[in-house]
């Protein structure tokens, strides 16, 4: 029985999905984000978390994850695929092996393969598109340091410098301040800036971007409490 292994690798979860050649889903399994692998300490993670996910999805279906060898392996990865590809190979063992973005796995899911356009939003943020002739076109999906717009770390992020400016006096008053502050469990939002300019490393950073992320949550809470009251076309 032929098997094989798709993966969605993104900055919040990877997923991974075993099928057999009748696209019959065998098996599957989650494990945490695995978009950076540029320092030994995020390689060790990469290589952790696609294990996790392969392991996870071979117990279902009794398969040995140690021994397993698949007819086909197609990694979408978020942070793009170059640098991904050794580490993958190193633990997977397949006759065919295909990284790519994980907008290119989202973009041929959606059209079958057909021309289309997508927009994912969630962590971060990308546009791809196919046409007729094959040809891809991108907008976006540089990471949260050069773009990500609309994505939830970017309203985050937005939306603390808002509360930032009206903090410390120069901005205008905003209701998010509040509610920051709610969704935090801080005394005020300059400590979320100093968890991440004034910590110390890497860890303070990574801390410091998954407290913003989570704060994407209450912008979106105050927006449908807006939307209910507001006329939207005026905005």
């Amino acid at each position: 029985m032929q098997l094989f292994l798709g993966v969605d690798g993104g900055q919040s979860s990877t997923i991974a999905l075993i099928a057999r050649e009748d696209g019959t889903v065998v098996g599957s399994g989650r494990s945490g984000p695995c978009n950076h692998v540029s320092a030994n300490e995020a390689a060790a993670k990469f290589t952790r978390v696609m294990s996790d996910c392969v392991t996870q999805a071979c117990a279902p279906a009794s398969i040995d994850p140690a021994t397993v060898s698949f007819a086909g392996v197609c990694c979408g990865m978020s942070g793009g695929a170059e640098d991904k590809d050794g580490l993958i190979r190193s633990i997977l063992r397949t006759d065919h092996l295909r990284v790519v973005t994980d907008g290119e796995i989202a973009l041929t899911g959606a059209f079958a393969g057909m021309p289309g356009i997508i927009v994912i939003a969630g962590t971060g943020s990308l546009s791809l598109g196919r046409n007729a002739s094959r040809k891809l076109a991108r907008a976006g999906g540089w990471g949260y340091i050069f773009g990500d717009e609309g994505s939830a770390f970017d309203i985050a992020r937005q939306a603390t410098r808002a509360a930032l400016r009206f903090e410390e006096g120069w901005g205008p008053k905003t209701d998010l301040h509040p509610m920051l502050l709610e969704a935090s469990g801080l005394a005020a939002v300059a400590s979320r800036a100093v968890c991440h300019v004034g910590g110390r490393g890497n860890y303070a950073r990574r801390r410091h971007r998954t407290r913003h992320h989570g704060s994407g949550g209450a912008v979106f809470v105050h927006a449908r409490r807006l939307c209910s009251r507001t006329d939207i076309s005026r905005w």
